[in-house]
């Protein structure tokens, strides 16, 4: 199943769900482009990235490449929480490494609150 993706807009952030299987990079580029883009057009600094129904099936290399196609959102978005399946942590921090070394400020996380907490919302 290729990726799924719902957005809602919040009163600080931007709300996206994802669902579905991350089995190409240029899968997985193109739809974080086209949630940035969106969040552009809310003009939304703060996105919180659910994809606790993702299945990430992408090597080291193409994460790394895929942080490097969002670096250019960088100047746009402020904070990016991404909530993550608890089976998922270790590649969704590596991911997160990545994404600070390109400017982006970015937090990995499996639990919702502490995502929300993080991005500066109020509960």
């Amino acid at each position: 199943m290729a990726i799924r993706y719902e957005v809602a807009q919040q009163d600080t952030y931007l709300l996206v769900k994802t669902k579905g299987s991350q089995r190409c990079r240029e899968e997985a580029a193109a739809c974080k482009t086209a949630l940035f883009r969106t969040a552009g057009q809310y003009l939304i600094t703060n996105v919180l990235y659910d994809e606790r129904e993702l299945e990430n099936r992408l090597s080291e290399f193409d994460t790394f490449e895929l942080a490097s196609a969002v670096w250019e959102f960088a100047p746009h978005v402020d904070r990016v929480a991404v909530v993550c399946r608890e089976d998922c942590a270790s590649d969704n921090t590596r991911y997160q490494s990545l994404i600070a070394a390109g400017g982006l400020h970015m937090k990995v996380t499996s639990d919702m609150d502490d995502a929300i907490s993080w991005l500066g919302v109020e509960a």
